[in-house]
């Protein structure tokens, strides 16, 4: 009896995990179509790139026969253009040749044009002395007609003095009259004076 009981708990077990099972599959189920549908959209999005990559194939053919051919030509081309590239070195060789040719050219160019610089210099300073010469000898020239007539003003100075020299002479010569005269203007006086005291003397 308990035989049976177990082994119909172990059906109703059973029952119980096959239920879960199925009921898992039908959760499950949307999820593996939705993977299924996935998949067939990859697969046709694949196949646009497929048929491209088909097409593309005899491209890359040609372009592989072309890399071939060019590999074979290559060395020809090369081989043309040694020549070239030799001509092209000579040809700076000779201009850096040149350059150094032209470089003392250059340096006497330059070192004419510091001795025109020089000269230009020279030339410049000759006229500054040159005008400061001729402002010396103007100013030479200003001091004697400054003296010169420093010169006419003593004499005239002197003349001036001799002038009033004799004017104050003749002033003197006058003074000395009018004193003359005056003395004897006084003296004069006095004797009509002495005249005068007896007549008065006699009128008291």
């Amino acid at each position: 009896m308990s035989a049976e009981v177990f082994a119909f708990v172990s059906e109703v077990f059973a029952a119980e995990a096959d239920l879960a099972a199925a009921v898992a599959c039908s959760v499950a189920l949307p999820a593996f179509v939705v993977a299924v549908e996935a998949d067939d959209a990859a697969l046709s999005a694949d196949f646009p790139a497929a048929v491209a990559l088909a097409e593309a194939c005899p491209a890359l053919v040609d372009a592989a026969l072309a890399d071939d051919a060019v590999a074979v030509f290559e060395p020809a081309a090369a081989e043309a253009l040694c020549p070239a590239a030799v001509s092209e070195d000579l040809a700076f060789v000779s201009d850096v040749f040149a350059a150094f040719a032209e470089l003392p050219a250059a340096v006497a160019e330059e070192a004419a044009l510091l001795a025109l610089d020089d000269a230009f210099v020279s030339d410049d300073f000759a006229a500054s002395f040159e005008a400061a010469a001729s402002r010396a000898e103007v100013a030479a020239s200003d001091a004697f007609v400054v003296a010169a007539d420093a010169e006419v003003a003593a004499d005239c100075c002197d003349a001036s003095a001799f002038v009033s020299d004799v004017f104050a002479a003749a002033a003197l010569v006058a003074a000395a009259l009018f004193e003359d005269s005056a003395a004897a203007a006084l003296f004069d006086a006095s004797l009509a004076f002495v005249d005068a005291v007896p007549a008065l003397e006699d009128a008291d």
